[in-house]
């Protein structure tokens, strides 16, 4: 195993939680995300043998961070992004054509999600199912979210955990 350094600051402020993808050649890229003194979203380019090669700063408005990446056609990259505590509390998307060498502004997508992580898989049929927590004020409910287009709309399909179905859980372990 070898551990990836994504940082020469003593690796410190990037993090990574979302899967790669694999570009043409066979290296990876990996939506991360910079988390120290602001938040940023990055991506990191990876090669066969481990070596960070580039480390590219998504531009996008202050507190967009988290990214999540769907790749489709060759060069094609939607990366979904949340914001965190102190702003509006939305998930935005940003693209690219070119393997991520340049992105659009990142839009709204009209969907929720104050203060919580996302992901997202593209299915069979193109349309893309979303992972989000809908609730203001509340991270303890997560719904599945699908759209036919990236810019929705969105409407909810499953809810997947709810403060409700938490809170009747730790009653019946009390029991």
């Amino acid at each position: 195993m070898q551990r990836l350094v994504g940082n020469p600051l003593l690796n410190l402020g990037t993090l990574i939680r979302a899967a790669p993808y694999a570009l043409e050649g066979g290296d990876l890229v990996f939506p991360a995300y910079h988390e120290m003194v602001e938040k940023f979203p990055q991506l990191l380019r990876v090669t066969s043998d481990g070596r960070v090669v580039d480390r590219v700063s998504v531009p996008v408005d202050a507190d967009l961070f988290q990214p999540w990446a769907l790749t489709s056609a060759a060069g094609e990259v939607d990366l979904f992004l949340r914001r965190g505590a102190d702003a509006v509390k939305e998930v935005h998307i940003s693209r690219s054509r070119d393997d991520g060498e340049t992105w659009s502004k990142a839009d709204d997508i009209g969907l929720p999600n104050p203060n919580a992580g996302i992901s997202a898989v593209r299915m069979d049929d193109g349309s893309i199912l979303l992972a989000a927590n809908p609730d203001e004020g509340n991270r303890s409910n997560l719904t599945l979210f699908r759209a036919a287009e990236l810019t929705g709309p969105w409407k909810p399909v499953y809810e997947v955990d709810t403060k409700v179905r938490e809170e009747d859980e730790k009653n019946i372990a009390q029991i």
